[in-house]
């Protein structure tokens, strides 16, 4: 049986490195939903309605 993990457990946001901010985060929103909860130069903020799920800085 696989082990199951600890009830304690908290998941924080991902961080990802993408190429193009603006197309990227068209994707997530039109395609998965997120909102922008924050946008700072080349850095965004997303997520569903509660915390940020994802944070997106274009290099």
């Amino acid at each position: 049986m696989p082990e199951s993990i600890h009830p304690d457990t908290v998941l924080g946001a991902v961080y990802l490195t993408v190429s193009h901010l603006d197309r990227s985060l068209a994707f997530y929103q039109q395609v998965l939903g997120f909102k922008v909860h924050r946008r700072e130069d080349d850095t965004a903020h997303l997520g569903a309605g509660g915390p940020d799920l994802l944070v997106l800085t274009e290099r």
